[in-house]
């Protein structure tokens, strides 16, 4: 049997300390550096996925764009597509003259024809028109006048004209042809409503 006589306990116990702390430092250097090389190795994984990723985007990019490329009429397409939006714009704001026409052939007598109108973003039209006689275009500028007060379909006092300042100018007699004239008369909203 062995007797261990510890003659030095102090110096015992100290060099059993000493060696825990050792077999402490180590293993705490062991767990570090294991977490460390774990922590390069995920990360070494991470980067080559991103790499490997980007690769398939940008691989998926160059086909597409290479498809995109076969549509020869593509710009086209798109420009259509803009227009296609705007259009709904432009339908809200775009002038109606369909009841213009219709007071022109109510109220125009026969023998008076209008070969060019124009119309100013105030509503001012200008008529350029032939007439067989003067009595004609005189007749015609009255009608306007009273066009939706004294006379038209649902005429009433109390209606707001649909011509107002009719005046005729530059009256021209054009010989056996009859006479050549010009009108300008501002109209009411009502006429270009489209009501």
């Amino acid at each position: 049997m062995n007797v261990r006589l510890n003659l030095a306990p102090e110096v015992y116990q100290a060099s059993q300390r000493a060696k825990q702390r050792k077999q402490l430092a180590t293993s705490i250097g062991v767990l570090v550096s294991a977490v460390s090389v774990g922590i390069v190795v995920v990360s070494l994984i991470i980067l080559g996925g991103q790499k490997v990723l980007l690769a398939a985007l940008n691989n998926s990019v160059k086909q597409r764009q290479n498809k995109v490329s076969q549509y020869a009429e593509l710009g086209t397409a798109a420009t259509a597509q803009q227009h296609l939006q705007a259009w709904s714009q432009l339908a809200g704001t775009q002038g109606h003259f369909s009841n213009f026409f219709q007071i022109l052939q109510d109220f125009a007598p026969q023998g008076v024809a209008a070969t060019q109108v124009s119309v100013d973003n105030t509503n001012t039209i200008t008529m350029t028109g032939d007439a067989n006689s003067y009595d004609l275009v005189t007749k015609f500028a009255k009608a306007l006048e009273a066009s939706n007060v004294q006379v038209g379909p649902s005429h009433a006092a109390t209606n707001q004209p649909y011509f107002t300042n009719v005046q005729l100018s530059n009256v021209s007699n054009n010989g056996s042809d009859g006479i050549g004239f010009q009108l300008t008369t501002t109209m009411s909203s009502e006429v270009t409503s489209g009501q």
